[in-house]
């Protein structure tokens, strides 16, 4: 038995890439699942039941004679291979359960070049769809004196790893730029809101790279979308429709989010 397990363990992870990943992926210690694969020993109940719910195999398969594992599995097989559009395709799949509490409208606020000095306020909206977590955003934004607007959406995704949300959206034409924000979900009962930081390309000038420091404001059920995309903007810090907690964690030196 040991045997079978330990080939058809080598067999899977081969394919599945670094064996430290698939540890830490599993929650496993990394010296103890080596002795799995060297076949030294055989993992207890739920340690297997773990570790077959991680590979998607069904835990007596993996006792099995090695060739009577391969040709089993052959089209899992040939899934774990993939295509280079498939390594973000598993890591944003398989989403909704892990970040349901998360879904809704958020007013995000974050600093741009463009807006140098100023918060601007743009309107994102997660919602589930086939197991995805989708991410729309919508930027609306205009100077004082109207000589400069800015409008632009936003597509993305996201994926909850390592205690952290990740969000990568692009904007749909084809030189549109790309965002990723990683964000700290506050404690469990807390989810009014979240912070974390926003790497972006400004809108102007010459299309700057930048990080900002963000913190995404849940919004009430209440509230129009209507509503939503009309508080969107940019503010001077002191104003009086930014709120005590967003002015506060904006103004935070960027070494002071959360762990």
């Amino acid at each position: 038995m040991k045997k079978n397990f330990s080939q058809n363990l080598r067999h899977i992870c081969a394919k599945s890439g670094s064996i430290s990943h698939v540890c830490r992926e599993i929650g496993i210690n990394r010296h103890q699942f080596g002795r799995y694969l060297n076949g030294e020993s055989l993992p207890a109940a739920h340690t297997l039941h773990r570790i077959s719910s991680y590979l998607k195999v069904a835990e007596s398969d993996l006792f099995e004679p090695n060739d009577q594992f391969i040709e089993k599995h052959k089209q899992h097989f040939k899934h774990i291979d993939g295509t280079p559009a498939d390594i973000l395709t598993t890591t944003f799949s398989d989403q909704s359960k892990r970040l349901r509490r998360y879904l809704g409208h958020y007013h995000v606020y974050l600093t741009t070049p463009t807006w140098d000095g100023q918060i601007m306020c743009i309107l994102t909206h997660t919602y589930e769809q086939n197991g995805y977590v989708v991410a729309r955003t919508l930027q609306r934004a205009k100077s004082k004196d109207g000589s400069m607007r800015q409008r632009a959406r936003f597509d993305g995704l996201a994926t909850f790893r390592g205690n952290r949300i990740y969000v990568i959206e692009r904007e749909p034409d084809e030189n549109g730029s790309i965002a990723e924000t990683v964000l700290y979900p506050d404690h469990r009962q807390q989810v009014n809101y979240l912070r974390g930081v926003t790497l972006g390309v400004a809108s102007r000038p010459g299309l700057a790279p930048f990080v900002s420091k963000t913190i995404w404001k849940r919004l009430s059920e209440r509230m129009s979308v209507r509503e939503a995309v009309q508080a969107c903007g940019v503010y001077g810090f002191q104003d009086r429709r930014i709120t005590p907690t967003v002015r506060e964690f904006m103004q935070s030196p960027i070494d002071t989010l959360p762990q």
